[in-house]
């Protein structure tokens, strides 16, 4: 069985197991920037 990280987290959420937020940067300053907010709210 092939499961990608979206169908795993999709699968998951349906048994109610929680999983993080995915965030998508554009580049690698943005990147940073994000995973320093995202630590944020964990």
């Amino acid at each position: 069985m092939r499961l990608l990280e979206y169908q795993a987290k999709e699968l998951f959420k349906e048994f109610g197991i929680r999983v993080p937020e995915s965030i998508a940067s554009k580049d690698i300053e943005q990147g940073r920037l994000d995973a320093k907010n995202w630590a944020i709210h964990l």
